[in-house]
């Protein structure tokens, strides 16, 4: 991977149990603080402003992996641009 000042981008999901449906929005991480902003695909509005998640590490992300904000299940499904494929790819083919 790249230095910790980058910013990285996801395409997450979120189930809401509540209405059985399924949201998807772009999460955007950065490695340095720790921190993420979310924005939503459909309604093209901001979700959530930047904010620190500590618990969150450059190591929680990749295909297929569950990651909780603020007590939200969000599923990162896809890599939201080039950078972000190009940085995690090279980790995921290591894996393999």
């Amino acid at each position: 991977m790249t230095t910790d000042s980058e910013r990285y981008s996801f395409i997450v999901e979120y189930l809401d149990p509540h209405a059985g449906l399924t949201f998807r929005y772009q999460l955007l991480f950065w490695a340095a603080d720790s921190s993420v902003e979310m924005y939503d695909i459909k309604n093209r509005r901001s979700f959530l402003k930047k904010t620190r998640v500590p618990s969150i590490t450059t190591k929680d992300f990749f295909l297929g992996a569950t990651i909780t904000v603020y007590s939200r299940q969000l599923k990162v499904v896809e890599y939201g641009d080039a950078h972000t494929e190009r940085a995690f790819a090279s980790a995921r083919q290591r894996v393999f």
